[in-house]
């Protein structure tokens, strides 16, 4: 057993059982709208959660994904906030940089797989959403090779449409600053 497997009790609430730390996530249940009131200790059980780094960066982000999902604390947006956590704990670990991988998008992309493993985390079985989010992060990474090829190839696509231009006109300095700063006003 790894030493974060061993995740200590910190809610004692009953709005779900157990909390984003509780050692079974069978321990966690969704919120009627009634009970919506205790969910700002969970949200900060949860932030102390995702915050940690005694973990892998892609089993945190899926646990403290599917935590946000079960929690539900918003009438509306949970799901795009919820994939946007993904992204948010991938990045403060390290584990993506300069890019937002597309992980969210190959998650929803197999919708059906994506409801069954959180319907297993949430009876307490972690691989099967452990399992789709590595899938899913292979998609994407791949996914992200072939758009990032795509990127590069869109100035010389450019030039292609615009034909020659004069070295130093407004059209070359349009051309050049466009790759890095894609939005004019």
């Amino acid at each position: 057993m790894t030493h974060w497997s061993r995740q200590p009790q910190v809610s004692s609430e009953p709005c779900r059982t157990g909390s984003v730390a509780a050692t079974s996530p069978r321990e966690a249940h969704f919120i009627s709208r009634r009970r919506r009131k205790r969910c700002p200790g969970y949200m900060d059980d949860l932030v102390t959660f995702a915050d940690r780094s005694d973990m892998p960066a892609l089993l945190q982000a899926a646990i403290a994904h599917a935590q946000f999902e079960l929690i539900h604390p918003f009438t509306d947006g949970n799901g795009r906030i919820g994939r946007a956590l993904i992204n948010t704990i991938l990045r403060r670990r390290g584990a993506t940089t300069r890019v937002v991988v597309p992980l969210a998008s190959a998650l929803v992309a197999r919708r059906e797989n994506y409801f069954d493993a959180l319907g297993s985390y949430r009876s307490g079985d972690l691989a099967p959403l452990a399992g789709i989010f590595v899938r899913s992060t292979r998609i994407a990474a791949a996914e992200s090779r072939i758009t990032a090829q795509r990127l590069h190839e869109i100035p010389g696509q450019w030039r292609e449409l615009t034909g020659p231009v004069r070295r130093g006109s407004a059209a070359a300095k349009i051309l050049a600053l466009l790759p890095g700063v894609p939005i004019l006003s």
